[in-house]
């Protein structure tokens, strides 16, 4: 999957996200979440359906971020 194509994920190391992710997992209501780090980046996707897990699967890693938690 081209980088373009990965809108799903937003830029985990941006402070306002990083404080509105953690309230996420911690939501009931949140079915699930991906991040991708690496030594200088890390991104964030939460509530993924069936077909974006499936993308993510195939895909492969980006080398910014070869460490990818579900």
């Amino acid at each position: 999957m081209a980088e373009s194509e990965r809108s799903v994920f937003t830029n985990y190391d941006d402070e306002k996200i990083h404080e509105e992710s953690t309230t996420r997992a911690l939501n009931a209501s949140t079915e699930n979440f991906v991040v991708e780090f690496g030594p200088d980046e890390a991104q964030i996707a939460f509530d993924l359906g069936d077909a974006e897990l499936g993308e993510i699967l195939r895909s492969p890693q980006p080398q910014e971020r070869p460490v990818r938690w579900m």
